[in-house]
């Protein structure tokens, strides 16, 4: 009985992304003031929920990066809470030994994407 040879499998190149890392997929700038662009990650989870959240507000035109300004301008409007809340989100990551409040927050968001299929 004749045993097979074990052949090491062919190198495979990693899957092609329909947009490379470094790229950006959408930008939104403000008409009235000056803008100071900045460019930030965000997982695939946070960019569905923003962009989700864009097109519930009817933004056509770049919803993800619109909806993002948003948000930020809205923490920025109301800063002692959003610290506030940092804060205590911040002691609760730690407690429960999440490594950082995105891989928190990206594990909440697909929670509630599955909560939300079923």
């Amino acid at each position: 009985m004749k045993k097979k040879a074990w052949s090491k499998p062919a190198h495979r190149a990693p899957a092609k992304t329909a947009v490379q890392r470094s790229e950006v997929l959408e930008h939104a700038g403000d008409m009235i003031t000056g803008n100071h662009w900045i460019q930030i990650g965000l997982t695939r989870s946070q960019v569905r929920a923003i962009t989700r959240l864009g097109k519930r507000w009817s933004i056509q035109k770049s919803p993800c990066a619109t909806m993002a300004r948003h948000l930020i301008s809205l923490s920025l409007l109301n800063l002692a809470e959003t610290e506030a809340k940092l804060e205590a989100l911040t002691r609760y990551i730690e407690a429960e030994g999440f490594h950082s409040l995105g891989t928190y927050c990206d594990d909440v968001m697909r929670a509630q994407e599955r909560m939300g299929k079923k």
